[in-house]
């Protein structure tokens, strides 16, 4: 951490600008960790991988604006609910119903 030279307030080694006032650095950033890159970020929250237990990875990489990590959020709970109904709606009956005929082949 280190302190703006506008305003004093604390200013984060990945920090773009100063939080409190938006003064920028005389020098750049430090790069950011692998795990804030954006492709890492992305691939995270998508279905392959953590999903919506990825978004703490979203919020917290400085790679995304505050716009975009709520678009992000937003795309990865409408597929989560979506993949949520399609199994409520087609997996679970059609392994109810395998386990019925499973059931009525080993009935004696």
């Amino acid at each position: 951490m280190s302190q703006c030279a506008g305003c004093g307030a604390p200013v984060g080694e990945t920090d773009i600008a100063c939080p409190r006032c938006q003064t920028r650095p005389s020098k750049p950033p430090a790069a950011a960790k692998w795990y804030h890159r954006r492709w890492v970020v992305l691939f995270g929250i998508s279905p392959l991988f953590l999903g919506p237990f990825g978004l703490p990875l979203l919020w917290k990489s400085p790679g995304f604006s505050p716009r975009g990590k709520l678009v992000w959020t937003l795309i990865t709970i409408g597929w989560t609910l979506g993949l949520i109904w399609y199994g409520a709606e087609h997996l679970v009956p059609a392994i109810r119903h395998e386990l019925d005929q499973i059931n009525a082949a080993y009935q004696f």
